[in-house]
């Protein structure tokens, strides 16, 4: 995919019905074009599921009536699916609707571990599109890629947190700066500027502060370090 564009996905709540997950494949095919491919994957690390997409196009932070997710881009990350040929296929079964359903399965009956998990999005229409799945799957450092059949991908995608209480979800968004009341004293230019503001979740990329335009007779600035992690505040 040329100047391919990842963002990880931030979930705002335990649960993200199946529903919502259609919704956001739908939204994110529309920004991302009509006939072009995207991809969304589920990284597994440890008991921590991250999610991600990888498009064509830049993404907002926030998505219209999709309160349940947050993108924020990231650095390219390899997600080394591609160099692996198709060993063989994994029937899924109406037992299996969400890919922990996958995982614990294969967990507990071969002693392979999903490592990452790959749906391909291909948009035919505004509100249609044709998809595969398939995983990486690791035993005796032996890795492995599966083919999915018949899964659905909203359904893939949708766990529910609260039940799956061994898995963990990218949901931290606490530690950023709270600069709705702020933010537009802030700058994409670098010049002059006395602080670089990380201006996610209400702006995508970096901001700056700039010297020139900011009044120390009328305002203070205060920055506060806290024990475990670095927050900065007005």
């Amino acid at each position: 995919m040329k100047d391919k564009k990842i963002f990880e996905i931030f979930l705002t709540t335990d649960f993200v019905s199946e529903e919502s997950w259609l919704k956001f494949l739908l939204y994110i095919s529309k920004l991302n074009g009509l006939f072009r491919t995207w991809k969304i994957y589920l990284k597994f690390e440890k008991n921590n599921v991250r999610y991600f997409i990888k498009t064509r196009n830049d993404m907002p932070t926030t998505l219209t009536d999709l309160n349940d997710f947050l993108l924020q881009r990231i650095e390219n990350i390899d997600f080394k699916i591609s160099f692996i040929g198709i060993k063989s296929f994994y029937w899924v079964t109406k037992r299996e609707k969400s890919v922990v359903d996958i995982y614990d399965k294969c967990e507990s009956k071969t002693s392979r571990k999903m490592e990452v998990a790959e749906v391909k999005i291909f948009p035919i229409s505004r509100n249609n599109f044709l998809y595969s799945s398939n995983a990486i799957f690791i035993k005796n450092n032996t890795k492995t890629l599966k083919k999915f059949l018949f899964n659905i991908p909203h359904q893939f995608l949708s766990i529910d947190f609260s039940k799956y209480t061994r898995f963990l979800y990218r949901k931290d968004i606490k530690r950023y700066l709270n600069i709705e009341k702020t933010v537009k004293l802030f700058e994409s230019d670098n010049k002059n500027a006395i602080l670089k503001i990380d201006a996610f979740p209400y702006l995508q990329d970096d901001y700056f502060l700039n010297l020139n335009k900011y009044d120390f007779d009328k305002h203070s600035l205060v920055i506060r370090r806290l024990a475990e992690q670095e927050n900065q505040s007005f």
